[in-house]
């Protein structure tokens, strides 16, 4: 059972990717369009799963709850982690998705050990961690709605 999350996470990020082409060709739909709608559905499903997750009181609800969350930072691949190729010239989309992926594991180690510190000083257990994750989850969503763009840097060229 607990290679299940894994296996939801290669099944949904691979159809993430080809659900997200089809929709870049519906009429109307431009990439940018396609990153948020994919990048805030990540988001937006994993912050829902994780207060879900937070209350769950039976074994098999958490481990649902569980599931979901990955499925739904799966569907990222085709949001965030698609835009970065988008955004870099291709000779450095490289360079950028490693930096990026560098920051993101940073703030994981850094995060857990937080996590696990402050839920024992508080008394509150790891609920509030999966809320507060799921707050900043949400907050992510608005600001990718907002500011995300599939357009290269200034500067950048497509060679």
């Amino acid at each position: 059972l607990s290679v299940a999350p894994w296996i939801c996470c290669a099944i949904v990020s691979s159809a993430s990717g080809v659900i997200a082409d089809r929709v870049a060709r519906m009429p109307g739909m431009t990439l940018a369009r396609v990153r948020k709608l994919f990048q805030c559905t990540s988001f937006v499903g994993t912050a829902l799963s994780l207060v879900a997750l937070s209350a769950a009181n039976q074994p098999t609800a958490a481990m649902v709850c569980f599931i979901a969350c990955f499925g739904f930072i799966s569907v990222g691949q085709a949001g965030f982690v698609a835009n970065t190729g988008d955004v870099a010239p291709p000779r450095l989309v490289g360079r950028l998705f490693g930096l990026a992926n560098t920051f993101g594991s940073l703030g994981g180690i850094l995060s857990t050990s937080a996590a696990g510190i402050l839920s024992e000083m508080s008394g509150f257990g790891f609920a509030w961690v999966f809320r507060s994750t799921a707050a900043i989850l949400l907050t992510g969503a608005m600001l990718y709605a907002r500011f995300a763009s599939a357009e290269p840097a200034v500067g950048g060229n497509k060679n």
